[in-house]
């Protein structure tokens, strides 16, 4: 499915309740009496807004990797960490603000400033909290920590009984510039690949964001170029960009694990688009778009390697070139989580509904290999249940019409549910199903270790309908190692089924067991959770072990 990844959590934060609290030097105090609270200081700031206050003096304090004067982190590595690491630039972080000096305070403003800052690698924290108040101005505090952002690496990981060799050098905070450089090597599933890549947040300290990358790939190579703009607040106007990409890789088709055939895949993409805010109400808002696409896809000869494993795939050359008009639909009720989906990062999430719509017609006239009619609708809702529980769904449906048949279509729907009822626990059920209609050829759905089987190989089985079930119960525990990795242990249960080729019907359903380690990094801007666990099949299939071991950031919720 190419449904947008599910936005998902492990764990409820409790937000601070500030019943009681003191105000900041001669600010009004908030009511003592208020409803719970979704992030941070919310009605301290609610109450500044409704007492017409405007922000006066903005004070940037940037913190080092590592707290020097606690003396549990004050130790050899991290005097040598801190200085080596180049702090972010306070102006890095007042580019990225919301709000300048003068401005009247907007509570919900504040938030989603403290959320942009949280968005980017490089910061691991970021508050902003008035510290005191006079002739109606409000002097605030940004403080954000620093992440350890330069990652000389050599890495090893192994999922679905592949191993993945990566060395990379990268530096998600360039010079404290908040850029991110990276150049590497990856020995991957599929194929190896050398890249540099480039990414700017800010580029020359305006809201637009540029990324750059290319590859040079054992079986061929990829460049990308984008510049954009995006709606970086709620209230923001407009948003516009452009994006290229070109590239050419292998496309193969796997069966119980095996490439029963391989073609090599040459894409070319460019769009170029505009959106406009219609309307924003404080909570939920409106916006549209039009955007203009030129695709294509060019396959070379049809290779077999084990023909017998899975009928012999269609790979028609396609061209699509038009207009794509959009409308979404969003709502702001995001609430700050901590220890969830990561671990030792503070996590924002929408607890609200967001639902986008796309349709588009590519003519031949304007080059299409055929006149289609291309769409797509995707939803995505988060809400707080009983039990200190909360639960996110996702949806998404599309595909095209094209002469007289719906072709690459595409619907899926997922739900994962956290629960932290018990202390240091989340409890995790994830639950997903998708469904393929003459689907593309670089679009196909497997069964196994890299789709939701931690107990089997990669590519065990094809398909083109498939569900797939996860319960885990992740531990977190105070144990860290040099101040830097947090300790947690997890259980699980991955269950699966697929519809396979050639009217075959389903597979038998696979299932496994399994524990280990999750280890958080708690202190670098790079991947936060790593399983190392061991995956028992309850089913075995012929060929298929005993056991997998699992080394390597494999869960995406």
């Amino acid at each position: 499915m190419r449904a947008a990844p599910v936005v998902v959590v492990a764990t409820l934060f409790v937000a601070t309740s500030f019943a009681g609290a003191q105000a900041a030097g001669n600010c009004p105090a908030p009511p003592a009496n208020h409803p719970s609270t979704r992030w941070r200081d919310q009605y301290v700031w609610r109450t500044l807004a409704k007492s017409h206050y405007t922000i006066g003096q903005i004070r940037i304090h940037v913190a080092q990797v590592y707290d020097l004067d606690k003396p549990g982190e004050n130790a050899w590595y991290s005097r040598l960490a801190d200085s080596l690491h180049i702090k972010t630039r306070p102006g890095v972080v007042r580019n990225l603000l919301l709000f300048k000096s003068g401005d009247p305070v907007r509570a919900p403003l504040i938030y989603q400033t403290e959320r942009r800052l949280r968005s980017y690698k490089f910061l691991r924290k970021a508050t902003i909290a008035p510290v005191a108040c006079h002739d109606g101005r409000v002097d605030v505090d940004v403080d954000v920590k620093d992440a350890w952002t330069l990652k000389p690496e050599v890495a090893y990981e192994r999922i679905g009984g592949q191993n993945i060799v990566s060395f990379q050098l990268k530096d998600e905070n360039l010079l404290g510039l908040g850029k991110t450089l990276a150049v590497g090597h990856i020995h991957g599933t599929q194929r190896d690949q050398n890249y540099a890549s480039y990414f700017d947040p800010a580029l020359a300290g305006s809201a637009w964001e540029l990324l750059a990358s290319a590859s040079s790939l054992s079986d061929g190579y990829s460049r990308q170029l984008s510049i954009d703009r995006p709606f970086f607040a709620d209230a923001t106007a407009w948003s516009s960009g452009a994006s290229f990409l070109t590239q050419k890789v292998d496309v193969n088709f796997y069966n119980d694990s095996e490439r029963a055939w391989v073609a090599s895949d040459q894409t070319r993409q460019l769009s170029v688009s505009w959106r406009h805010l219609l309307a924003w109400d404080g909570v939920s808002g409106l916006r549209a778009g039009l955007r203009y696409v030129d695709e294509s896809w060019r396959y070379g000869p049809l290779i077999p390697l084990a023909p017998t494993l899975r009928p012999r795939p269609a790979l028609p050359d396609r061209q699509f070139r038009g207009l794509q008009g959009t409308l979404n639909f969003f709502q702001d009720r995001y609430a700050t989580f901590y220890n969830l989906a990561q671990i030792g990062r503070t996590e924002d999430y929408n607890l609200g509904w967001t639902a986008s719509a796309a349709i588009g017609f590519f003519p031949t006239a304007l080059g299409s290999s055929s006149d289609a009619w291309i769409g797509g609708l995707s939803a995505t809702f988060g809400a707080r249940l009983p039990w200190q529980s909360v639960i996110f769904i996702n949806t998404d449906i599309g595909g095209r019409h094209t002469q007289n048949a719906w072709r690459g279509s595409y619907a899926g729907l997922a739900a994962t549910w956290y629960d932290q009822a018990f202390r240091n626990h989340t409890l995790v059920a994830h639950v997903s199903a998708e469904w393929q209609l003459r689907p593309d050829p670089e679009d196909q759905l497997y069964l196994g270790g890299l789709a939701g089987l931690r107990g089997y190989p990669n590519y065990l089985r094809a398909g083109d309908r498939r569900w797939t079930l996860t319960l885990e119960d992740r531990i977190f525990t105070p144990t860290t190692f040099l101040n830097t990795f947090k300790l947690g242990y997890v259980a699980f249960l991955d269950a699966g089924q697929i519809d396979r080729p050639s009217g075959r019907g389903f597979s038998q359903v696979l299932s496994n067991i399994g524990g280990g380690l999750r280890i958080g990094n708690a202190r670098g801007a790079f991947d936060n959770v790593i399983y190392v666990t061991v995956a028992v099949p309850l089913a075995r299939p012929a060929g298929v072990a005993p056991y997998q071991i699992i080394i390597g950031d494999v869960v995406g919720f």
